[in-house]
């Protein structure tokens, strides 16, 4: 790009997305919408790649090596430093779980496939994003991914003789995006993270290219059409919330917007407004800061383990815009314009790119095949109880919760468990009780599916068969086990408890013995992640889970109905919590293996080491449908 083509106002665009974007990862509830931001970038994108391509193709300088390389001085040695800091930072921090996944996060982000990473990643075993220091990384992958088609496509369209081709080519590729949109609106994941339901957006910006060629006749009418075009921009960015389906047709008027903005950037007086120094110098580091603002919120808030001040907010984004500005002076611009520029060939910056890429993707490789690289973590010894209590086996002959591949004993099993992700935390308490009693346990797990009938979810027919199965096979014992505890769900408490009720009445009269796995206390944050972390790992062993009361009473209302019900209970709160706060980790080890979930060894050698050997321990005792709620 010439010193004649350059606009100031478009550096002002870009800080004004950018803010948009670091104040709502900020938390700031006054941009709720100011995800935006991205689609902002996106616009900018189009319009200048098919301004920079129309503008060289009709001088026929065109090279495709000058244009991916101008790409990649702009975008990689930015981006590699952070890969690079992320990693220190990862390693020293991030418990084994969350590592591993940085290390897929990594290698996807260095072959700009992050975007469909993340996307493959949003289900019910979708990590906070609070764990995930390359989230955003998301939108570059996606703008690399714009880069490899678009000159392609562009350069031929342009080589037709015919001048309207290329316009209503973008045209129609854009309403085909914006159309897929609705259409796929249940894959809500998809439609935000993929390319196919963004090209749209780039398709604005490159029409804009065409728009702006056509100047008013009157310049002052683009005074309130650029206060017309932020105004389009800021309302989304402080009315929308995440909440809503994504980009779809919501996304028109921050895009539109953005191309109003771009057609009028250079009006007289209200083009100061992003003209001016302060606006062009956050725009000219707005790359540099949208890279470093978040693994900065995240490392920040890794670290601290609970919900931080608003101080704290605006230094740790007072530390992003000093990092920025010192990326962009010191990496940026010396391998776009400067020294460095100068110092390496075409083809030594290509090779030295191409190899800090496959070094910093093999980092990402080795971390995923070595599942975190778990021995970084230095845990306190613990006392040699705890260590036994550790070291029984959850199937023994087959006896216990048993792989399908052991062999089992002849006849059926003595216990069928069904439930949710939760019974996998569970293997082996039950496991290790029910192989030292030499009796079996069939276990079923369908993921974020409640154990009773008709319980409304997609997985509902699956869930009624294996009761029916179990009826059918006259297995004597069944355990129910899931995440009852309604806080953050959806289905309304009063329901599932009838639902239970009506379920242990059905078993019930079938001849079989119930036990219920009873609602266990959720926690704010994850307590393994301070725990189990390699450094400052100083953690409170009791904490206060979120609406505490509310949690403690549905769990008293569940007991009841069990147990009013025929059935047996294993209260966990009456395990874990007392005065208020639960315990949350016991000799320096998590008891919970994330926030919803406890850990499987850890909480059963808890319970062993605390209650009774699983020799002595049975379920009559340890689901005995009452406690004191004083714990351990």
């Amino acid at each position: 790009m010439t010193s004649k083509d350059y606009r100031p106002d478009i550096d002002g665009l870009r800080a004004f997305a950018v803010l948009c974007v670091v104040f709502f990862h900020a938390g700031f509830t006054a941009f709720s919408g100011g995800f935006i931001g991205v689609d902002v970038f996106f616009v900018i994108s189009g319009f200048l790649i098919t301004r920079l391509i129309r503008g060289e193709a009709g001088k026929g300088a065109f090279s495709y090596a000058h244009f991916y390389l101008r790409r990649a001085r702009r975008l990689l040695p930015a981006l590699f430093f952070v890969y690079i800091l992320c990693y220190i930072f990862a390693y020293l921090l991030f418990i084994p779980e969350h590592f591993e996944r940085f290390g897929k996060s990594l290698l996807a982000s260095v072959f700009s496939v992050s975007n469909i990473y993340f996307w493959s990643e949003a289900d019910y075993f979708d990590t906070e994003a609070i764990f995930k220091p390359l989230l955003h990384t998301w939108s570059l992958s996606i703008e690399e991914q714009f880069y490899m088609f678009w000159p392609v496509s562009f350069l031929f369209l342009l080589k037709q003789r015919k001048a309207w081709l290329a316009p209503l080519m973008i045209v129609i590729a854009g309403i085909v995006s914006l159309v897929l949109n609705p259409i796929f609106a249940e894959h809500r994941a998809a439609i935000f993270y993929l390319i196919p339901f963004r090209i749209f957006e780039f398709c604005i910006g490159a029409l804009t290219v065409w728009i702006a060629a056509m100047r008013p006749r009157k310049e002052i009418i683009l005074e309130p059409l650029l206060l017309l075009g932020l105004g389009m921009i800021l309302y989304p960015a402080m009315g929308y919330t995440k909440d809503m389906v994504f980009p779809s047709f919501n996304a028109l008027l921050p895009c539109i917007g953005t191309a109003v903005v771009i057609y009028s950037g250079q009006a007289k007086w209200c083009g100061a407004l992003l003209r001016n120094r302060l606006m062009v110098f956050i725009g000219l580091i707005s790359y540099s800061l949208y890279l470093t603002h978040w693994p900065v919120i995240v490392f920040y808030k890794y670290y601290r383990f609970e919900a931080i001040s608003l101080w704290e907010t605006w230094s740790v984004l007072f530390l992003s815009f000093l990092l920025s500005a010192i990326m962009y002076y010191f990496i940026e611009s010396p391998w776009r314009k400067g020294r460095l520029m100068a110092r390496f060939s075409p083809r030594q910056f290509a090779a030295c790119s191409l190899a800090t890429a496959l070094v910093i993707a093999y980092g990402g490789y080795h971390v995923e095949a070595k599942n975190g690289l778990p021995k970084r973590a230095s845990f306190k010894p613990i006392s040699a109880a705890f260590e036994q209590a550790m070291q029984y086996k959850s199937c023994v002959g087959g006896y216990g919760i048993c792989d399908p591949d052991n062999e089992q004993p002849e006849g059926h099993p003595d216990f069928v468990m069904i439930g949710d992700s939760h019974t996998n935390t569970m293997v082996y308490l039950f496991g290790a009780m029910a192989a030292s009693h030499a009796k079996t346990i069939e276990k079923h797990t369908v993921t974020g599916c409640l154990s009773v009938y008709d319980n409304g979810l997609a997985c509902a027919g699956g869930i009624n068969a294996t009761f029916d199965s179990a009826i059918e096979r006259k297995i004597k014992n069944v355990l129910l086990v899931s995440n009852w505890n309604p806080l953050g769900q959806s289905y309304a408490a009063d329901l599932l408890l009838e639902k239970i009720k009506h379920t242990i009445l059905k078993l019930k009269a079938a001849g079989m013995n119930v036990y219920v796995y009873g609602s266990m206390p959720l926690m704010q944050r994850d307590p393994a992640t301070c725990f189990e972390r390699p450094l400052f790992s100083s953690c409170e062993e009791w904490m206060v889970p979120p609406d505490y009361d509310r949690q403690v009473a549905f769990n008293r209302q569940l007991k009841a109905v069990v147990v009013n019900s025929g059935a047996k209970y294993f209260d966990v709160f009456a395990v874990l919590c007392h005065d208020g706060r639960c315990r949350a980790g016991y000799e320096g080890r998590s008891l919970y293996g994330d926030k919803y979930h406890l850990k499987k060894i850890n909480i059963g050698a808890y319970i062993f080491m605390n209650y009774a050997d699983p020799k002595t321990l049975d379920f009559d005792s340890l689901f005995k449908g009452s406690g004191t709620g004083h714990g351990f």
